[in-house]
């Protein structure tokens, strides 16, 4: 199968204001990601994984290394050029609410990104496509002039998850896209990225601090740590024989409860 995302020897430090001391936030990353598959990279909060996402996507460029879509190396998005925004990687974030605007109507924010990315839609065009992405997602056409304190976090990251929907892109970034829901929608929006990935035929890299979400959803999985990958492979290969005493550690942290508890 063709590779999707080719991420080689990427490194990345940033500077202290006081310029003092550096940080070493990616150490040398390389992994690729076969079309289709779900890649799931785990670590705890400062392990590089949120760094890493940025690159990716565009939106930092790192110290060394290449990033490459579909054979092709990903550049760095203009902050002043929406025209050059990159179309093959979009991001969902870990809070739904904070990525939307709350003044303007969730019709809109997804309708502004279809007329960038699909300048030669008519305007019924346009509406035919908003009202098409928002009920893949599971909102109604006559929710859409709401705003987003008007919708439940579950509902808001749907919206979110429309809107990079209308980029039509091949990647899908999701960083934490469950993390800040309530543990009874979870579940809900699990199993709503999984039926778009196969409707879009999308390729997804999973970032998440929870191995046992992680479990569910991914093909492959890499651990991180301290802005190093310390294992990668596949779920059975990583859970089943792990190499690192950090990747050790994770499992066994993960909660167990016997038929009896």
């Amino acid at each position: 199968m063709a590779l999707k995302l080719e991420v080689t020897n990427v490194s990345k430090r940033y500077v202290s204001k006081s310029k003092d001391r550096t940080i070493q936030a990616l150490s040398d990353i390389t992994f690729a990601v076969e079309e289709g598959k779900i890649l799931g990279i785990v670590g705890e909060s400062g392990c590089g994984k949120s760094t890493l996402s940025r690159i990716i996507a565009g939106l930092e460029s790192p110290d060394t290394g290449t990033v490459q879509v579909t054979g092709k190396p990903h550049p760095v998005i203009s902050k002043y050029v929406l025209k050059n925004r990159q179309r093959t990687v979009q991001l969902v974030f870990q809070d739904p609410y904070s990525s939307l605007n709350p003044r303007q109507p969730i019709y809109k924010a997804i309708d502004e990104v279809v007329a960038i990315y699909q300048p030669a839609l008519t305007g019924s065009e346009r509406d035919e496509r908003v009202s098409d992405l928002l009920g893949r997602v599971g909102i109604s056409r006559d929710m859409s002039n709401r705003y987003a304190h008007q919708f439940s976090g579950g509902q808001r990251q749907r919206i979110c998850i429309a809107r990079s929907l209308a980029a039509n892109p091949e990647i899908l970034l999701l960083d934490e896209p469950v993390s800040a829901l309530d543990v009874s929608v979870r579940a809900d929006i699990i199993n709503l990225l999984l039926e778009l990935k196969s409707q879009f035929n999308l390729t997804y890299i999973f970032v998440s601090h929870d191995l046992e979400i992680v479990k569910h959803v991914s093909d492959d999985i890499m651990v991180m740590n301290a802005g190093k990958i310390v294992e990668k492979g596949s779920w059975n290969e990583v859970m089943e024989n792990p190499q690192d005493q950090y990747t050790k550690t994770l499992i066994e942290a993960m909660p167990k409860l016997s038929r009896r508890e």
